[in-house]
């Protein structure tokens, strides 16, 4: 209307309630893994070590891509000291670290005593025992030795895995890998890792040949099986 530009209306009417509406989200848990490097620094590893270190970025970008909060720490078969800080996520250059970490030199002890020093780094009052940083109650934990020789370690294998496995209130929560010889025979520069193989046998672990020509594929596969085990 050109002579009213205004009009006004007057509406009445009811409301009815229809209900409750509920929005429901669903938040996927993450997944912790706390994940222990045992590296064999004896004569006969730089190959090994270097094949290692080539493919950092294979295992370091699997983790990280599975969206876990993952713990790297690394220890050597003569020696059960952490060799640098625990590997988090939080770090600048994380496979860098890896890097510098798992290149342990060829100068320690021939005799290697993988699963001896793996007990002694978990046990009470050391760097990846309970109460630990490292340890983290409601994480997973994964044990991986790399050697191109057998455990000599002095006790029997059932003795490390019963350790092990009590380091959870869920067993299925261990999971122990290797990368080692392959039994029984091995590829001709390394020697067949029969303890090794006993230990893994005793989880849902992997054991990988460490004559293995692809350690990118090999080492997305020990990540993989490091976040693998849904937690309660």
């Amino acid at each position: 209307d050109p002579q009213v530009e205004i009009a006004v209306a007057i509406q009445e009417g009811d409301a009815k309630a229809e209900g409750e509406f509920v929005d429901t989200f669903i938040q996927e848990e993450t997944i912790k893994a706390d994940i222990l490097f045992v590296i064999d620094n004896s004569c006969s590893m730089g190959e090994e070590q270097t094949n290692l270190a080539l493919n950092a970025d294979s295992f370091i970008t699997f983790l990280e891509a599975s969206g876990a909060d993952f713990q790297i720490a690394v220890i050597t078969t003569d020696n059960y000291a952490f060799r640098g800080p625990i590997i988090t996520p939080l770090l600048p250059d994380i496979v860098g670290e890896f890097v510098h970490q798992v290149m342990a030199g060829v100068m320690g002890s021939p005799n290697e005593v993988g699963l001896e020093m793996a007990y002694k780094a978990t046990t009470a009052g050391e760097a990846a025992g309970p109460g630990s940083a490292f340890l983290r109650p409601d994480a997973l934990l994964s044990l991986v030795f790399i050697s191109d020789e057998d455990d000599y370690s002095p006790q029997p294998v059932p003795n490390y895995i019963n350790h092990f496995l009590a380091l959870k209130t869920d067993p299925s929560h261990v999971l122990i890998h290797a990368v080692a010889g392959e039994v029984p025979t091995s590829c001709m520069v390394a020697a067949s890792g029969y303890r090794y193989l006993e230990a893994v046998s005793a989880t849902a672990g992997l054991f990988l040949d460490i004559c293995m020509p692809d350690w990118g594929v090999g080492l997305e596969a020990l990540a993989d099986g490091s976040v693998l085990v849904e937690l309660d």
